[in-house]
């Protein structure tokens, strides 16, 4: 059973398949946001990065999502939690 992961306004996220790995982190499809894929550090960035990340996803538009593989929410392991990861449009993966 995969975890549910949570954006930063709470919203539940659920990772799907698999659809590939790095040095980071995986790469995943998500239940509920079709259109979006899941990237899940392998542990917790640094404190710094999560910053950055929620910086990135909370000034993303639908035009910049458009042409840039841009979070546009940052993932959680739970309600409040630390970034473990950021969802980014299909497009780009």
């Amino acid at each position: 059973m995969k975890p549910t992961l949570y954006t930063a306004t709470g919203e539940c996220v659920t990772p799907g398949r698999e659809l590939g790995k790095g040095g980071e982190g995986a790469v995943y499809d998500i239940e509920e946001f079709v259109e979006s894929v899941a990237k899940i550090y392998h542990t917790s960035p640094p404190a710094l990065k999560q910053d950055k990340l929620a910086f990135m996803a909370a000034t993303a538009d639908a035009q910049l999502l458009n042409y840039v593989a841009w979070p546009q929410a940052t993932l959680h392991g739970g309600r409040g939690g630390k970034v473990i990861g950021f969802m980014m449009p299909q497009s780009f993966w």
